[in-house]
């Protein structure tokens, strides 16, 4: 049986550490299609594909701070780690989930047309105030271009790019 004087500083490491952890937790599937449904709804994206574009691909890999630095913002190594942590899930979906983001203009199953359009998942940072997104435009079979865009949440909890 414990003695009371342990009691107190044991609840309290339990509680910091409980803390810590809550803090650390990877966002949710809902904090990833909020975000969608603004971006979505900012941009109305015409021939939107299901599939998901990967944020890090062969040729772009976050590998340190200096590749997320940006005049607004510079990511702290804990930041890195922790959008590493989000880009190398386990069982990580490879199509939009469409049934929670409706009423968009999704590009028909195996349509051949183009330009369609992919997007990523988003991927936050450790306080959730900042999100990466990839969003790449395919033109023609030897025609494509994408940027990693990044958003700010202002002080009124307003996505700003």
């Amino acid at each position: 049986m414990l003695n009371n004087k342990y009691i107190a500083p044991l609840l309290g490491l339990l509680f910091c550490v409980s803390a810590t952890a809550a803090a650390q937790a990877l966002p949710t599937q809902k904090d990833k299609y909020d975000f969608l449904r603004w971006y979505l709804k900012k941009y109305n994206i015409p021939n939107l594909s299901d599939s998901i574009q990967q944020l890090e691909r062969p040729n772009y890999k976050i590998t340190n701070t200096e590749s997320l630095s940006f005049p607004e913002r510079r990511f702290t190594k804990k930041d890195i780690e922790y959008i590493k942590l989000q880009l190398h899930q386990k069982n990580m979906p490879t199509r939009l989930d469409t049934t929670l983001l409706q009423g968009n203009n999704w590009r028909k199953p195996g349509s051949q047309a183009y330009p369609y359009t992919y997007i990523s998942l988003p991927v936050f940072s450790r306080n959730k105030h900042i999100v990466l997104i990839n969003r790449s435009n395919i033109c023609g079979p030897n025609c494509s271009d994408g940027n990693i865009e990044v958003y700010i949440r202002d002080k009124d909890g307003n996505w700003v790019w």
